[in-house]
């Protein structure tokens, strides 16, 4: 069976063996034949066309040959027949339109949390707001420690008390939360009344 003989159907060129292409697998009428040569130009032009139409079929190549109902080809067999470079671009552009879609899916699933969100809060009554923003007050302003001098929250630290903020210059306690006046809280640390 490689050593059968083959026409391309975009190049037109005949006699090319069988191992050297790739043939679809069209069902009505006989399977179309593109040459390696071809292939490769046919895979380097489907992903760069338009991002809509990359999206209708998932950034897969079909079969350049018309008519055709064959389906798109395998990934395998692209992998097979094409080389190692073309067939890096194929599988970044198809991996570029699945990150494009789950980001669409999550930006969807939050824009819906959102309006829950929103609904639940119009919902609330006048007390229930007053102990809400309460709430909010003690965990954003109290509870949360941040830098002193703007405002940027940490979660954790390793090994020294005195921290400096990775937003700003500002060096400062970790006991007490004072600014050091400073990018260097070493001394104030040295002297804190909150340390134990």
């Amino acid at each position: 069976a490689r050593d059968e003989l083959r026409s391309c159907c975009i190049c037109l060129e005949d006699g090319v063996r069988l191992d050297e292409g790739l043939e679809c697998g069209r069902l009505n009428g006989p399977p179309h034949f593109v040459c390696r040569l071809c292939l490769e130009k046919h895979v380097e032009v489907s992903v760069r066309l338009e991002l809509r139409v990359r999206q209708t079929n998932e950034g897969r190549v079909g079969c350049p040959g018309r008519p055709c109902d064959a389906l798109f080809y395998p990934d395998v067999d692209l992998a097979r027949h094409l080389s190692a470079a073309v067939f890096h671009s194929y599988t970044q552009s198809r991996l570029d339109l699945l990150e494009q879609r789950r980001a669409a899916e999550l930006e969807g699933e939050m824009q819906m949390r959102l309006e829950a969100e929103l609904r639940r809060l119009q919902a609330l009554d006048e007390q229930q707001r007053h102990v809400r923003a309460v709430r909010n007050h003690i965990v954003e302003e109290i509870l949360t420690l941040k830098c002193p001098r703007c405002g940027q929250a940490f979660l954790d630290f390793v090994g020294c008390f005195a921290l400096q903020c990775s937003r700003c210059p500002c060096g400062f306690c970790a006991w007490c939360g004072v600014d050091s006046g400073g990018s260097n809280a070493h001394e104030h640390v040295r002297n804190c009344r909150e340390k134990p």
